[in-house]
């Protein structure tokens, strides 16, 4: 589950709704609602101001200081406990090779890569797997993507900042995704223009929209968010 994903869903129930009466008044699907509570899709800032007066909360605010902690955290001191404990049952041999062989299946290494060309692996982060996933989508999908400009800063995504990318060909109108282009990869909004034709929007100093038709680009995955160092 998300972390905004998990904010909307402990609001709703805050609020005494059912994920059927949010969607109504929301004006989308219950399956949406669902989707966007686990992490599988990507609200656009449209429907989060909406959810925003629904809940009586300004998501936007929790996105930019969503903490780690609670629920999240004890997930992450179990995993490491039920690791610890499989290799306290070992011979003390080989401890690097027995770390290795009790955190498989229970802990994700997910790539960091340099650029958008995703050849060159900078580093690793660490996510626990609950349920076969990670963050409520198959783990092997995600990566994290060094962003190389500041050509979306008008987004609050800057230069050297990660990533969080799902490996996908789907995606939301207004959300904001890894496509290729004109043989270049690259993060934009995208919006759709017509039934043929998308816009890509970038932001630096100011919103620059190129419009393509649909059939000239390929979505290669969804940002499920960005993340800093400070």
């Amino acid at each position: 589950m998300s972390r905004i994903g998990e904010k909307i869903r402990e609001k709703r129930i805050q609020k005494g709704l059912s994920t059927k009466q949010l969607a109504r008044k929301c004006g989308v699907s219950p399956n949406f609602i669902e989707d966007v509570e686990t992490g599988k899709r990507i609200i656009n800032e449209k429907l989060l101001e909406q959810l925003s007066k629904i809940l009586g909360q300004d998501l936007n605010m929790q996105l930019d200081n969503i903490e780690e902690g609670g629920k999240g955290d004890r997930e992450r001191e179990d995993i490491f406990e039920k690791a610890e404990t499989r290799i306290s049952t070992k011979k003390q041999e080989k401890p690097l090779d027995q770390w290795a062989e009790a955190l498989a299946g229970i802990v994700r290494k997910v790539p960091v890569y340099a650029d958008f060309d995703m050849k060159k692996i900078v580093g690793y982060k660490s996510f626990p797997i609950i349920n076969g996933k990670v963050e409520g989508v198959q783990p092997e999908k995600l990566v994290y993507i060094m962003l190389p400009d500041d050509l979306m800063k008008g987004f609050r995504m800057h230069r050297g900042d990660r990533a969080f990318i799902y490996l996908s060909s789907e995606w939301v109108d207004g959300s904001f995704v890894l496509v290729e282009v004109d043989g270049n990869r690259k993060i934009r909004k995208i919006k759709r223009e017509g039934s043929n034709q998308v816009q890509l929007i970038s932001y630096y100093k100011e919103q620059k929209t190129v419009a393509k038709p649909i059939k000239e680009l390929k979505v290669l995955g969804k940002v499920v968010r960005i993340e800093i160092d400070f």
